[in-house]
């Protein structure tokens, strides 16, 4: 829920950026608490689990337009959100499957 609320606030941001530069700047700044809430969350279910961590960023939600965790912080721009769960997919690729990163890479 963290990384919906975060793409709500970076979409109401960007469409009162245009009428207010306060309530622009402070969705801003809610969208990034709420960013680092959803980093903060998956960094603890990775650490338990690495593996339902990352099935749960790719799991499709009928709630969320059939789309996944990742697919909403592209839809909502949260680039910092992305390149650490990227990060986490690369790490996980090194430990667990060491002969498909030499073909990917």
């Amino acid at each position: 829920m963290a990384v919906v609320a975060a793409v709500i606030f970076s979409k109401y941001s960007w469409h009162y950026s245009h009428q207010s530069k306060y309530s622009g700047k402070n969705l801003q700044k809610r969208k990034k608490e709420f960013q680092e809430r959803a980093n903060e969350l998956v960094s603890i279910a990775y650490s338990h689990d690495a593996e339902k961590a990352l099935s749960l960023l790719e799991k499709r939600n009928k709630r969320w337009g059939d789309n996944s965790l990742m697919q909403i912080a592209y839809i909502g721009y949260l680039r910092n959100f992305i390149a650490s769960k990227l990060s986490f997919l690369v790490r996980y690729l090194k430990t667990y499957c060491k002969h498909c990163v030499h073909s990917i890479l």
